[in-house]
Formats: structure tokens, sequence, C-alpha cells
């Protein structure tokens, strides 16, 4: 009886193990993953104030030639602003007011997400979030300012 409860425990922990893995991953709604990274890279950016391009986590957000292509201009000093917030002066208040807006799908293979960090003020542009899938997971591939009509 004892050696059945053993392996009715191991079995459990194993469960759990494998079902804690599944809650780690990142969810499937485009809209929430792009939350999700601008809720870490703005602490790792702001709070924290280390480079969220060298951390490794950066990889489960974006794809790797993405951000082996910002290293690259990095390492340039190429960039004025930070190519993921579009900005030079990124505020903490930020943090609290990320707005993402419905995702719309280009194509099976590409989606487009807008996202804001300052509300819904005139003075502050939106940026657009592509994303795709690698290895099955979405990813970022690009993120590009959303330019007025008329500029």
């Amino acid at each position: 009886m004892r050696k059945y409860v053993i392996v009715v425990v191991v079995a459990l922990m194993f469960g759990c193990a494998s079902l804690r893995k599944s809650e780690g991953e990142l969810p499937g709604s485009p809209e929430k993953f792009v939350y999700n990274f601008y809720q870490w890279y703005m602490r790792e950016a702001i709070l924290f104030s280390n480079d969220p391009l060298k951390n490794n986590e950066i990889y489960r957000y974006v794809y790797s030639s993405t951000v082996r292509r910002n290293l690259i201009e990095l390492d340039r000093r190429n960039y004025w602003v930070d190519y993921f917030l579009d900005s030079q002066d990124p505020n903490e208040e930020w943090l609290e007011t990320i707005h993402v807006y419905k995702a719309i799908a280009i194509n099976d293979s590409v989606t487009v997400v807008s996202v804001n960090f300052a509300g819904d003020k005139p003075e502050y542009t939106p940026l657009l979030v592509f994303l795709g899938k690698e290895n099955g997971k979405l990813r970022i591939i690009k993120v590009e300012r959303a330019a007025h009509w008329s500029e």
C-alpha cells in the first residue's frame, strides 16, 4: 500500500510541475502578449535601469533576428530613441498607463497591435507592434511609430 501512495505522490508532483510550466508560458492573445512585453520591458529599462536587449528574457517576446539587428544598431550608437518605446525619455508613469488596442490580423502570419503609453492624449503617438510566430509562439517582428496621414 505504501508503494502505491509513493507512486501517486510522485505522479502528482510531475503533474503539478508540468501544469506550472504551462502557467508560465505567455498567453495566446496578441493584445495580452504585447501588454506583458511592455510591462516587462519598461520594468527592466525604467525601474531597474537595465538594458532589456541584453537580457535573455527578451527572446520570449522578440524575434531573435530583430534582437540581433537592434543589438548591432545599439553598438553602433545609431539609435536616438529607444526602439521599442520610440522615446528618449521614458516615464515611470507609463507602466500604469499602457493602453493596448485590439489586434488586427494582416494575414495568417502577421498581426498588428497598436499600443500607447500615456493614454489617448494626442501628443503621444501610438506605436504599431508587428507580431509573427517563431517556433509556433508569438514574437515581435518590429515596432513602428504610427504616423499621422499628413506626415
